[in-house]
């Protein structure tokens, strides 16, 4: 009961934030097809620059004003991140140092433009057309508040200098006449005209901008976060001291990391009005709560412990890649219309997403299976040792089976859906390959398992690599940022995802080599 009531209050704390979100209108903007708050637009114009959301302990709203407003010493800042040596080289900028400024930059601007020209996909080329990018958008930034461009205005009268730090982010009319449409300030820049009264959204859009703000501020996926490594924490130390109140511990941290996401996702689909499933982002949070659901009841209800600990873990680990490489910026970025409207595409991911979850739960089950066999020694026959030995493999045997058998599902799904969309059931895209990749892995395990072409080793060594061949194939995939299906590409995963593919491999190499050593007679069949 206690634990129920902890909970309560804590899902009303943060089911209290978009009621709150709702009072006050922020400062908004016609930017990427839709109108966005201030907020949003200012989080991904410095994430694009500097791949930061906050430099110098001032957030990104306060330097996009900076840069509008010409603020003294802004051009000194070091906004712009260079990665690569060569580009620092070619730019004469110094090499010790990874941010420059704009007036460090701006000597090179030719440089810049005449490699932004350029269609090879050389390291150094991408780098150089990315900066200058974001030297463009911060040009365009600083020349947004020219009003002495509008005609029949005076630039000193005291109308427009009132309006000068908010105006600008406003919505309004489309000058052509289409009153249906609205565009920012901007437009009416570029074209010289006079800027008209601004326009007002309507009360649902209203709330919808409060809410996007009000969701990046409270950053419900970060808390998830701590939540979840907390959990991990205390998993662990169960393990070692082996007492229940840390077990329960950790229960309850993982719970409220799932209440977290939940929340997130709602939150998400009541800024959006669609399902959230259209961004690696929003699919990685999705399959996130799935995890945590499905470890809290094999804890509770069949006392996997190892299996939990180790999920609470890769949970961690799955928010802070989301939080760290795929939250920079503005997180509501527009989706095509193919992606916000079919009721097979909704229904596919999210057969996909339990599916990918069952395949991640028989990875983590067979290295518990294994780390279980390194640890327990040569005590191989005893009743504890045969008894956990056979729950292992009832466990591995009916993850992956859940697991293939929603990718299945998904995979035809999305075939309904392409065939909607595109007038094709399949096409080899590389994301069909990779599902169809997924679901090979498992039939392959199940087929030599019957066969009794592998021991009952080798199958628990292969449900176990489930773990990284689900991570080449859900987040290897966009790395390609190629095919139909690109709409999932994020860009700066591939050392994140390499790294993990590697060591995980390397992990259960290491621990297949000391189990087959420790226990020799394992290695034939029951």
């Amino acid at each position: 009961m206690k634990n129920f009531a902890l909970k309560s209050l804590f899902l009303a704390a943060l089911c209290a934030f978009p009621a709150f979100a709702a009072s006050v209108l922020p400062p908004m903007i016609y930017s990427d097809a839709r109108i966005k708050p201030m907020d949003s637009f200012a989080r991904n114009a410095l994430y694009q620059m500097s791949g930061k959301i906050s430099v110098a302990g001032v957030d990104a709203s306060g330097w996009v004003a900076r840069i509008v407003l010409h603020a003294p010493g802004t051009d000194a800042a070091p906004l712009f991140r260079v990665n690569r040596a060569e580009v620092n080289a070619l730019l004469h900028l110094d090499p010790a140092v990874r941010y420059h400024a704009y007036k460090e930059i701006v000597p090179a601007r030719g440089l810049l433009e005449e490699y932004a020209e350029r269609t090879d996909a050389h390291p150094v080329t991408v780098e150089m057309r990315h900066l200058n990018d974001a030297v463009t958008l911060y040009e365009q930034l600083w020349g947004a508040e020219d009003y002495k461009r509008i005609p029949n205005v005076d630039p000193h009268s005291e109308r427009v200098l009132a309006r000068a730090e908010n105006d600008v982010w406003r919505v309004y009319p489309d000058p052509t006449g289409d009153s249906a449409k609205l565009v920012s300030a901007w437009v009416y820049i570029a074209e010289g005209m006079s800027v008209m009264m601004p326009a007002t959204p309507s009360p649902e859009q209203q709330k919808r901008l409060n809410l996007e703000v009000v969701y990046h501020r409270v950053n419900l996926p970060l808390w998830a976060f701590a939540l979840a490594a907390c959990s991990a924490v205390f998993a662990l130390l169960a393990l070692g001291f082996r007492r229940k109140i840390l077990w329960n511990l950790s229960a309850i941290f993982l719970s409220f990391c799932g209440c977290s996401l939940i929340i997130a996702l709602v939150w998400r689909i009541l800024v959006t009005h669609r399902a959230p499933m259209a961004s690696l982002y929003e699919i990685l949070l999705l399959v996130a709560f799935l995890l945590v659901q499905m470890l809290v009841l094999l804890l509770v209800f069949a006392q996997a412990r190892r299996l939990f600990a180790l999920g609470a873990i890769l949970e961690a680990a799955l928010l802070f890649f989301a939080v760290a490489c795929l939250a920079g910026g503005d997180t509501f970025r527009p989706v095509s219309a193919l992606l916000n409207s079919s009721f097979w595409l909704t229904l596919h991911v999210f057969t996909i997403a339990v599916g990918y979850t069952g395949m991640i739960l028989a990875g983590l089950a067979g290295h518990a299976a294994l780390l279980g066999k390194v640890f327990r020694g040569k005590n191989l026959l005893d009743d504890e040792s045969k008894k956990d030995t056979a729950f292992s493999d009832k466990l591995i045997y009916g993850t992956l089976a859940a697991g293939a058998f929603f990718t299945i599902c998904g995979t035809l799904l999305g075939g309904f859906w392409a065939d909607v969309a595109w007038g094709r059931f399949w096409g080899w895209d590389p994301k069909e390959n990779a599902a169809l990749f997924v679901i090979l892995w498992a039939m392959l395990a199940f087929h030599l398992r019957a066969a009794r072409l592998i021991t009952p080793f080798m199958f628990v060594v292969l449900a176990a690599l489930s773990l990284p061949v689900v991570g080449i194939s859900w987040f290897g995939v966009n790395l390609l940022g190629a095919g139909l299906h690109s709409y999932g590409f994020e860009s700066g995963t591939a050392i994140a995802v390499a790294g993990f593919v590697i060591a995980d491999a390397a992990v259960i190499a290491g621990l297949a080599a000391l189990a087959a050593r420790r226990q020799p007679n394992f290695i034939g069949y029951n």
